[in-house]
């Protein structure tokens, strides 16, 4: 309590919730008497009114107030391992969901019996829960619950300024597929969290070389497999081999394959075909081309089957023949050329013709790449000449130490050879 403005007041005092006594205020002024109080817990609602007299004068206040409620909110996320525990951005099955859920109570006052539910859905198996409190001795807490029929508890005292934390974890079965939204609700509120399905790995695909009669020169490790072989130079013929499997478990209807011709002659695209197909409806499809033979880093072609029918486990051998126009002078350095297949229910290809895949929507499409080794040893032909000071046949030991001569060496790459050997090792 505070008094200014007035004196004499030091019999001024609390009986209980009563303050009385006296003050001495000089004519003119106005006293001020100040003091605090605290609103009982068992006070019922409605208004409080607090009345004061001096002499004959009186005067009061009132004060309103608000029953205290709880404030109930709820919120979820979802975090996806594989078997060695690391996190997945994506599931697949057999991979390990944890779910935490926080339910929370911001409210004045404690809320009883606030339900918690978490049914099941298609595509997880619930396995357990915990649950954790924010306050020291709350009885929300629980360790290792089964759960495999799905959530469902309900918090008997969640207090003010109290936060529940539960974490339910679950095994993502052969059901699950696309996107798997879970909710969960506490109270009248509610919330939920998506999990995404990893879809890297639906398609794969294979590029190796072959000879004319189909034989491996270099397989899809960029291994040569004929010792006797030791790369191509300029005016070869390459030979190549994609084959594109469908691993999806599902039916995909229409193709793309994307080739990039990298120092290649993209001219021998009519030598295209197909050696083998286990699917359906493979011929019959067109071609669109890039640059052709202008830009080399950015040359090739892209073939689009519409109709061709793939299921599950199917796939489609491609063949086709081109020849080496220029090594750029890579030497005995390999060349990577690279194949990129599309279903055509993927997202437009952004860099189809380079072959190098859609960089945005990688899970939506398969791509590898082959070396093509190259090799510097091209054909020369070589002359020798010899300039001298005379004829040494019989001449003495003394007479041939002042005679000199030289010889020259010239050597002429093929004809077909268009590398520049300058400063090179030969």
């Amino acid at each position: 309590m505070s008094v200014s403005n007035a004196t004499n007041y030091s019999n001024l005092s609390f009986s209980g919730n009563t303050l009385s006594g006296s003050i001495t205020v000089a004519a003119g002024e106005t006293a001020t008497i100040t003091y605090s109080g605290t609103i009982a817990a068992n006070t019922s609602t409605g208004t409080i009114t607090n009345s004061v007299s001096v002499g004959d004068e009186t005067a009061s206040a009132s004060l309103t107030g608000t029953t205290p409620t709880a404030s109930i909110g709820v919120s979820k996320s979802a975090v996806i391992t594989d078997g060695s525990s690391e996190v997945q951005s994506a599931y697949e099955e057999g991979d390990t969901v944890t779910y935490t859920i926080i339910v929370s109570n911001t409210g004045a006052a404690e809320s009883i019996n606030v339900t918690v539910s978490n049914p099941t859905i298609t595509g997880i198996d619930y396995k357990t829960y915990d649950m954790t409190s924010s306050l020291s001795g709350s009885k929300n807490t629980a360790s290792n619950v089964d759960c495999s029929s799905g959530l469902s508890l309900t918090l008997d005292i969640l207090a003010a300024g109290e936060t529940v934390t539960i974490t339910l974890t679950g095994t993502v079965n052969a059901d699950a597929s696309g996107n798997i939204k879970n909710t969960v609700t506490a109270d009248n509120q509610s919330a939920n969290v998506t999990i995404t399905e990893d879809t890297s790995g639906l398609y794969s695909t294979e590029k190796w070389i072959v000879d004319s009669d189909g034989n491996t020169m270099v397989d899809s490790s960029g291994n040569i497999v004929d010792s006797s072989f030791d790369g191509y130079q300029v005016g070869d013929t390459i030979t190549f081999r994609m084959k594109f499997t469908n691993n999806s478990g599902s039916t995909i209807t229409g193709l793309i394959m994307t080739e990039n011709a990298l120092w290649l002659d993209t001219n021998y695209h009519n030598t295209l075909k197909v050696v083998e197909c286990t699917g359906e409806n493979y011929t019959g499809g067109t071609f669109t081309f890039a640059n052709l033979n202008a830009s080399p880093s950015n040359s090739g072609w892209y073939y689009k089957l519409e109709n061709i029918v793939l299921d599950n486990g199917e796939y489609i051998v491609f063949e086709w023949s081109t020849v080496m126009y220029n090594s750029n002078s890579y030497g005995e350095y390999s060349l990577n050329n690279y194949v990129t297949f599309y279903p055509l229910t993927a997202s437009t290809p952004t860099q189809a013709i380079g072959g190098w895949g859609d960089t945005t929507n990688r899970d939506q499409y398969a791509y590898t790449s082959v070396q093509i080794p190259t090799t510097d040893k091209y054909l020369f032909s070589v002359k020798k000449t010899s300039t001298g000071s005379g004829n040494v046949s019989g001449k003495t030991a003394s007479e041939l130490e002042v005679l000199t001569f030289s010889n020259t060496i010239t050597i002429t790459p093929d004809t077909s050879d268009t590398v520049d050997y300058t400063n090179k090792y030969i």
